[in-house]
């Protein structure tokens, strides 16, 4: 019997080693398969080829002739042909004919196989979630590696704000799996006694707490929340809280201010309005656009607006609180969010306390966005932060894990002088309307690729110089913040690289940051933060 088994294995072995096929088959296969990878490049290169972005002769003839001289030509080549293959290298990821014809079809996919994207992971009953929040609850203890990053960082920044006379409460936002675990997975089924948090979240806490830090730990009110109330806590389709949400975590800030007995004197009063909005969950976005509301449709969501007494829709105010938040603080307060407007967090505290509320919130990277712009709004309008007694800083729990925690200097505190501090000192006269310049390009922020990212719209920052304007002024360093990406669609100055010379139409971006300040935003690479004291504009892209 052993030899027997011996001489079946020893067949087996042979048949798996051998494959017996004729020749002409053999070929047949062969060019079968060079054809079908031959097949998607060569219909891809055929579109770009023809697309704006790809290499023409006259375009190369136009770059040479801007050259002085052989070098200078071979030069202008060589940028050409760079800008161009950047141009290309983004449309590869974005424009190849497999990704546009099978993108529209990842709800469908998501939600019929129940399998996860790069981004989102279903849930239950056509709940989404994202997946860098479950990577936050479920990875390494943020504090073994990053705890200076972390904690001495929010230490420092109490510290700073301290020698101004600022107190500083911090509240990171527990995200939707945190909160509603059930509707991802059936083995939370029976509830949760709390919220799910990273192993290094409650160490986190003890830390803060024992060295005087104030932080309002939201996460257990949420939970009771959650339990009480249909759909719960999160929208179902979206990274952010519902707005029933927003308006008890305002409640809960108002009474641990009162309980905190700060000397508050300004007030102003605010009154409300209902009314229902649709929106489109960002998550839902992600996966293919407008499309995915197909198959998971917009949720619908009673806002309660906050207005003036003239009834005009609640605006930030130079005031005695100042809110920094990401796009949890944003949510039901901008449009682009696809949920209304004027009943986000700023506004329902404001609404709560009945006072003038101060705000500086970004969508995105909320360990360190608000604190960079916090630190140049210091250094460039000093006057703005003459009545903060608090800052309130909220930025999603997530950025434990995977957020910026860079050390930033505040700048230190000046009074402005009697004939003011212009934002743009260098420039003087200039750029009281927008102005047409030549900007060249030092370096550039990167946007991230469409649908990956909870924030269809993006800024990008840009470092340059501004070498020639119509009043013939000297060389001008700047910051410029130009539209990168918009409704999840790559705009030509994510292409820009450092060394191309442009013409922008700039305006100071004082002017405009009431309007554009809350984007997401691609920074600068700036790890000592030397460009805080810059002049900023935002820009247009005329050429």
């Amino acid at each position: 019997m052993r030899e027997a088994y011996y001489e079946r294995e020893q067949v087996a072995q042979r048949d798996l080693a051998t494959t017996n096929i004729s020749p002409s088959a053999a070929w047949i296969l062969v060019g079968l398969f060079l054809i079908s990878i031959a097949v998607t490049p060569g219909v891809d290169v055929t579109k770009i080829w023809r697309h704006p972005a790809g290499f023409g002769a006259t375009e190369i003839k136009k770059s040479i002739q801007k050259g002085e001289g052989l070098w200078g030509q071979v030069l202008g080549v060589n940028q050409y042909l760079a800008d161009r293959g950047a141009g290309i290298e983004e449309q590869m990821s974005t424009q190849l004919w497999p990704v546009s014809f099978f993108q529209p079809m990842q709800p469908a996919f998501v939600r019929l196989t129940g399998l996860n994207t790069r981004s989102v992971i279903p849930g239950r009953d056509d709940w989404l979630f994202y997946i860098p929040d479950i990577d936050h609850l479920i990875g390494p203890e943020f504090l073994d590696s990053s705890e200076a990053a972390v904690t001495n960082v929010i230490l420092d920044f109490r510290q700073q704000l301290n020698q101004r006379g600022i107190e500083l409460f911090v509240m990171p936002t527990p995200v939707k799996a945190a909160i509603q675990p059930e509707r991802l997975s059936r083995r939370y089924s029976d509830g949760i006694a709390g919220p799910l948090t990273n192993r290094s979240f409650n160490h986190f806490l003890d830390t803060l707490e024992n060295s005087g830090v104030k932080v309002l730990d939201i996460g257990p009110h949420l939970i009771q929340k959650a339990r009480s109330e249909t759909p719960g806590a999160f929208l179902k389709t979206d990274t952010h809280w519902t707005q029933e949400t927003v308006i008890q975590v305002a409640q809960l800030l108002a009474q641990w201010m009162d309980e905190s007995g700060l000397d508050l004197s300004l007030q102003q009063k605010f009154q409300t309005e209902h009314i229902w909005h649709e929106g489109l969950g960002d998550l839902s976005v992600i996966l293919s656009g407008q499309m995915g509301s197909r198959w998971y449709p917009a949720e619908r969501v009673e806002l309660r607006r906050v207005l003036d007494t003239q009834r005009q829709p609640w605006q930030a105010s130079h005031a005695e609180i100042l809110l920094l938040g990401d796009s949890f603080t944003n949510i039901y307060s901008m449009p682009e969010l696809k949920f209304g407007d004027a009943a986000g967090l700023a506004e329902q505290l404001s609404y709560e306390l009945q006072r003038p509320l101060d705000r500086i919130a970004q969508n995105n990277n909320g360990a360190i966005a608000t604190r960079r712009d916090l630190a140049r709004a210091m250094a460039q309008q000093p006057e703005r932060f003459a009545q903060t007694k608090l800052v309130i800083w909220q930025f999603s729990a997530r950025e434990l894990s995977f957020g910026n925690w860079l050390p930033i200097q505040l700048p230190e505190m000046r009074v402005r002088e009697a004939n003011g501090v212009d934002n743009v000192p260098q420039l003087g006269h200039l750029f009281q309307t927008a102005e047409i310049v030549d900007v060249r390009i030092a370096s550039t922020g990167t946007i991230a690729a469409p649908h990956q990212v909870p924030y269809p719209d993006a800024l990008l920052a840009m470092e340059g110089t501004i070498e020639s304007t119509d009043a013939g002024t000297d060389p001008v360093r700047c910051v410029i913040y130009v539209w990168g990406k918009r409704d999840n669609q790559m705009l030509p100055a994510a292409r820009l690289r450092s060394g191309q010379r442009v013409k922008l139409r700039l305006i100071k971006w004082s002017d405009v940051e009431q309007q554009l300040g809350r984007f997401s935003r691609a920074e600068l690479d700036d790890p000592n933060f030397e460009l805080l004291e810059l002049p900023v504009f935002f820009g247009e892209l005329l050429e």
